[in-house]
């Protein structure tokens, strides 16, 4: 099981949070929060619509809500209640992970980690060290670098260095992978299975 969280502390064989005799994690606990979390995820997979779901840090969910093809809409109200959460979202029939506007978005509510399930792939950012979903440092760091890595990117495509199917394919996933490596986040893509 992937632990997500960096107050998790593992010892030896069994995790901390597993209970042998009910034989199923303990409610709250990292391995229990990304089970429900990815239970949810396989729900939203292969819908047509944009679904966001937000998770407490103990794994219930706070808020569910589907939008259209294109994203989905929050009130003001919405958005305070989702302050520090963990959210997770779908792209219907894309292929690439996170927008700018995830991270944005991410940035806005001080999440504590964003997560989109876009065709075969999970993909998952969170802040750790220095790195922070924040409004000014999404504006003065992230936005930046995504732009010069997108404009690296584009330069190879029309230098003839990768393919347009690896441009439209992988493009955002590459970008993201060099703004973490430089601002410190935590990024990944798993295949879902």
């Amino acid at each position: 099981a992937i632990v997500s969280y960096q107050w998790f502390v593992r010892r030896p064989g069994i995790p901390l949070e597993y209970d042998k005799k009910r034989g199923k994690y303990e409610e709250g606990t990292p391995n229990f929060v990304e089970r429900e979390i990815r239970r949810v995820e396989k729900e939203i997979a292969n819908e047509s619509v944009e679904h966001l779901v937000a998770f407490d840090l103990k794994g219930q969910i706070i808020f569910r809500t589907k939008g259209t093809e294109a994203g989905v809409k929050i009130s003001s109200v919405e958005e305070r209640l989702l302050r520090g959460a963990i959210c997770t979202h779908n792209h219907p029939g894309q292929t690439w992970g996170f927008s700018l506007n995830d991270i944005r978005f991410a940035s806005m509510l001080n999440l504590k980690e964003i997560r989109v399930v876009a065709g075969k792939h999970l993909f998952i950012m969170r802040p750790y060290g220095e790195a922070r979903f924040e409004k000014e440092f999404f504006e003065k760091r992230v936005v930046p670098l995504f732009k010069k890595n997108r404009n690296r990117l584009r330069r190879a495509l029309y230098e003839g260095k990768i393919s347009l199917e690896t441009f439209n394919k992988k493009s955002h996933h590459i970008i993201w992978l060099k703004v973490a490596r430089e601002l410190g986040f935590v990024y990944f893509r798993r295949t879902l299975k």
